[in-house]
């Protein structure tokens, strides 16, 4: 009976030691691999691999769980990382939430899916194929009709926001998703506002990007409205024709220094194909009092429309007249051909 007990001893120590052996390794590996750790917290998505970290947040590509292992990933899962203030971020996920809630728009990243609660809050949004912005602009300058296509598409999805109640209050290069056949959508509504609501710092730990805000935006209040998207828009659209933006700083209070010292340097100055309309375009979306920016982005849109338009038959124009001038130059060479060898000809009969 002895020898039984202990024997019975040795074996549960030896099976609880294990266990405890494996837990520690789970959760270390946990650690070590945010995908194990997280993934017991996502109900229904199974993550397959990190797809972008961020400051706040970390982004997985997932399959639904219920689909088969060798499913590709057809979603992206938007959580908190776990050093992140939890507060904080899960008010940027409710707010893309209720965004997307009011607006429905081919320009604007769906939410599918969300969960806000504990033990860990997320949304699901489709995964799109393609680029961001800034992976296109690294190539070079863009081409006046490529820049007008991709910003006449932000302004569309600047329209279905101003229209429903809301700006963006983050646009940026690194929010524009550039898809299959330059469809572009709008990323990261964490930001979006109501007109006149005030928002967090933009200098604040996890305030947006100070480079492509409006200047009222920068002031202690950052109050702002439409008209403060409209002015990222420009800065956006500057960079896209130029390679870079209209300023460069240092901190965000040498770039209100600069703003409010410095004009925008002429972009026909640093590229001279650039049409004086748009510049002055552009120049008035830079400016630095938003009553002097357009006041909705439907004007902008049926501005860019115009723009957009005037461009296309500017180039299909300058094709037919390459085209036709080649055909010109071939039947002028088969002419001169046919009349060599017609003069050939005659003095070949000649007696």
């Amino acid at each position: 009976m002895l020898c039984t007990t202990r024997l019975f001893n040795n074996f549960f120590s030896n099976n609880v030691t294990m266990l405890i052996d494996k837990v520690n390794n789970l959760e270390a590996l946990s650690r070590s691999n945010p995908i194990i750790g997280e993934s017991q917290f996502f109900r229904a998505w199974e993550p397959v691999r990190i797809f972008v970290e961020g400051r706040l947040f970390r982004l997985y590509l997932v399959r639904p769980a219920q689909q088969s292992a060798t499913a590709p990933p057809g979603y992206v899962l938007k959580t908190p990382k776990a050093t992140a203030e939890q507060s904080i971020a899960r008010i940027f996920l409710a707010r893309e939430v209720e965004v997307s809630q009011c607006v429905v728009h081919p320009r604007i990243i769906s939410i599918l899916a969300w969960h806000l609660g504990e033990p860990a809050a997320y949304v699901v949004m489709p995964y799109l194929p393609g680029q961001a912005l800034p992976e296109l602009i690294r190539r070079g300058r863009l081409t006046l009709e490529t820049t007008l296509g991709i910003a006449r598409q932000i302004a569309e999805g600047l329209v279905a926001l101003d229209e429903a109640g809301w700006w963006h209050g983050d646009l940026k290069p690194s929010n524009v998703h550039v898809g299959i056949g330059r469809q572009v959508t709008l990323l990261d509504l964490g930001f979006a506002r109501r007109p006149g609501e005030q928002g967090d710092h933009p200098n604040g730990p996890w305030g947006c990007t100070p480079l492509y805000l409006a200047p009222e935006l920068l002031s202690s209040r950052g109050l702002g409205d439409i008209r403060s998207d409209l002015y990222s828009l420009g800065v956006v659209m500057y960079e896209m024709l130029t390679g870079g933006p209209p300023y460069a700083f240092g901190s965000p209070e040498d770039l209100s220094s600069l703003r409010a010292t410095i004009e925008v340097p002429p972009l026909r100055m640093i590229r001279n194909d650039v049409p004086v309309r748009l510049e002055q375009f552009i120049r008035k979306l830079l400016s630095k009092n938003p009553l002097r920016r357009p006041q909705r982005a439907r004007e902008v849109l049926e501005e860019l429309i115009d723009f957009e338009v005037q461009a296309i038959c500017q180039v299909s124009s300058s094709g037919w007249r390459r085209h036709w001038n080649m055909i010109v130059s071939r039947s002028r060479r088969d002419a001169d051909g046919l009349s060599a060898g017609s003069s050939s000809v005659q003095v070949s009969v000649r007696p």
